[in-house]
């Protein structure tokens, strides 16, 4: 996983502190003015920095890295709204809490979003079938349940799932969490198996964003 830096991390910075108690909606205007309070020379509009913030282009972050990334959901369809996912959320609290939050590598613990997700591949059918040599038996239903989507999701939430299944892996492998180099492979298998599907899902059209 791919470390967050940069304008992605200080809007990362400003939902969690929107949000401090847990992932909530928000608006993009709330978001907007947030990210300027905190880093005005970034999120300000040119030539009034310390005056006005700049709401032209954070939805740019929003959708590309913390979205496709698994950080950040959007609100009901057509309303401009966000919050961060239980995975983003714990990543925040981790980087910018006031408290001394430590992260799943220092504590050798996975976080509890974490940890949901890891109980929810180590269920899922596509895990058993891998694990009992029946490959040939996974099918596609098997594949969008794994990762916890559908055939019909939009482009950024189907790579927003792949992504936070990923990095949970990712932490249960950093923790040395029993079965995590299984539940890898099985979710390397699936990349590779369904790699199609993958491909055709994250093409995406003038309206996924």
């Amino acid at each position: 996983m791919a470390k967050l830096g940069g304008r992605p991390r200080k809007i990362l910075e400003a939902l969690y502190a929107l949000s401090p108690d847990g992932p909530r909606l928000m608006t993009y205007e709330d978001i907007v003015v947030k990210a300027w309070e905190l880093y005005p020379d970034d999120f300000g509009l040119r030539g009034y920095s310390d005056r006005f913030p700049d709401a032209s282009d954070i939805h740019v972050s929003l959708y590309k890295e913390l979205k496709s990334g698994g950080l950040v959901a959007t609100g009901p369809t057509r309303q401009k709204k966000f919050k961060l996912t239980n995975a983003g959320w714990d990543l925040a609290a981790t980087l910018f809490s006031d408290a001394d939050t430590q992260g799943p590598a220092s504590t050798g613990r996975m976080s509890r979003s974490g940890s949901q997700e890891l109980q929810h591949l180590e269920r899922a059918t596509a895990t058993q079938l891998f694990l009992a040599g029946q490959t040939d038996d996974i099918l596609d239903t098997d594949f969008f349940a794994f990762y916890r989507t559908s055939v019909r999701a939009p482009a950024r939430d189907f790579e927003s799932r792949l992504a936070q299944t990923r990095r949970a892996l990712d932490e249960a492998v950093t923790t040395d969490t029993p079965g995590a180099k299984e539940l890898v492979a099985v979710d390397e298998f699936l990349r590779d198996r369904f790699a199609d599907i993958i491909a055709r899902k994250t093409s995406r059209g003038p309206d996924d964003d």
